[in-house]
């Protein structure tokens, strides 16, 4: 049998569509290498004016893109035509923007879970916003951190715990940054799977299980104790727990993310009541103060204050507070804490800041800069050595130790 050949017609049609998207996804790079260059600009610009310091004195050569790789494309509908470098440039601007804040700078190009280029060094001096210590780097080695999510702080050691998502385990470091020892990865039934938050009680540590909407009890040397809940929308079950804390009681609360409720559990673990359904939208972190729950999510206000029943019956809703946007704001909220003042620190991810408000609401001040943090996580108030601990993920996954004297007044 003859082979068919495609007719000319039909040749020259496809021809013409593969020009047409090419020339598209060209106009389209163009767009966004323009916008990437106008984010650079405005960084560099805002960098400049804070810091009183030219960037050019820390940014690499290389890491100057020309516009040329874009504008010298031809179309050509035989092969694909390759991404140029110059679109790792979002990323490499921070990478350079973070050597100022005393991290040493690499061009080896890096992603979001592996592969991370740089190394934070611990400060000898800090001065003004530099951490006291910053340890870590992306990995799977005892110290180094995979997307880390929440960490508590234990108020008799001042040990802190972290949630080290997906290598799925806890990391446990002395006040110093030191690493200690890990837990929750062995093999079993009781492998952790995605840890996001941890909370210290007397018992031990309660650590919530995103993927599995379950809850893992430990004691303090990361001894399995008991687990409970599954992935579900009945009492006792979860869609994807995120943050969590204990009362004076031993009870557990947790936010429920995708079921937009906090649940609450007796130490045991077992179900005792629920609130906040009609109210929240996508809970991501629960704080305890004296006869308030304060509870953290992504509704607009994001800040939620019930107040407990004398007979412990259940909690009603009082007050809503703090706004979503930019500038005093909260753009993005992560977790949050309270320092030995009762103000309210949030881990703000997209203003890469963590910012302090009064008990009430009010904003006071962002207390940590932009340059040495980029999406922060986790975060709490060492009360006793009265420092700031939070860790950072997406190009850093460290943890960093403030000391309050170090802090924006």
């Amino acid at each position: 049998m003859a082979s068919l050949n495609t007719p000319d017609y039909i040749t020259t049609a496809r021809n013409a569509q593969i020009a047409s998207v090419m020339s598209q996804v060209h106009d389209r790079l163009k767009e966004l290498h323009k916008i990437i260059a106008e984010r650079e600009q405005t960084l560099i610009a805002e960098l400049e004016s804070s810091r009183n310091v030219k960037l050019d004195d820390y940014i690499p050569a290389n890491i100057s893109q020309d516009m040329s790789l874009v504008n010298s494309f031809t179309h050509r509908n035989d092969q694909t035509r390759p991404v140029p470098s110059s679109f790792e440039l979002d990323y490499s601007i921070l990478e350079a923007v973070k050597s100022i804040g005393h991290f040493t700078y690499s061009d080896t190009p890096t992603n979001h879970t592996k592969g991370r280029s740089y190394v934070p060094k611990p400060m000898s001096n800090p001065g003004r916003n530099n951490p006291t210590v910053a340890v870590g780097k992306g990995g799977l080695a005892p110290g180094e951190f995979n997307v880390p999510r929440g960490l508590a702080i234990d108020p008799t050691t001042s040990n802190i715990y972290i949630a080290d998502c997906v290598n799925h385990r806890v990391q446990v470091f002395n006040s110093d940054g030191q690493y200690l020892f890990h837990f929750g990865n062995e093999r079993g039934e009781n492998k952790m799977c995605n840890p996001w938050s941890i909370c210290i009680s007397i018992q031990g540590l309660y650590v919530t299980q995103f993927k599995l909407g379950a809850i893992h009890a430990y004691k303090y040397d990361g001894t399995f104790v008991n687990k409970t809940g599954s992935r579900g929308k009945g009492a006792g079950q979860f869609q994807y727990p995120e943050g969590l804390t204990n009362d004076v009681d031993g009870n557990v609360i947790i936010c429920d993310r995708g079921n937009n409720r906090v649940q609450v559990l007796n130490g045991e673990l077992n179900y005792l009541t629920e609130f906040g359904s009609e109210i929240l939208k996508k809970p991501r972190d629960v704080k305890i103060v004296s006869e308030y729950v304060i509870v953290l999510d992504k509704s607009n206000p994001c800040l939620h204050v019930f107040t407990i029943r004398s007979d412990k019956s259940g909690v009603d809703h009082i007050q809503d507070m703090i706004t979503q946007g930019q500038g005093e704001q909260v753009c993005k909220p992560g977790f949050f804490t309270l320092d030995g003042n009762n103000c309210i620190l949030i881990s703000d991810q997209w203003n890469h800041t963590i910012k302090c408000f009064s008990a009430n609401g009010e904003y006071k001040k962002d207390v940590i800069s932009l340059c040495n943090l980029y999406r922060p996580q986790g975060i709490d108030y060492d009360t006793t050595k009265h420092q700031i601990v939070c860790v950072c993920w997406n190009q850093s996954d460290v943890l960093q130790i403030f000391k309050t004297e170090c802090l924006t007044k």
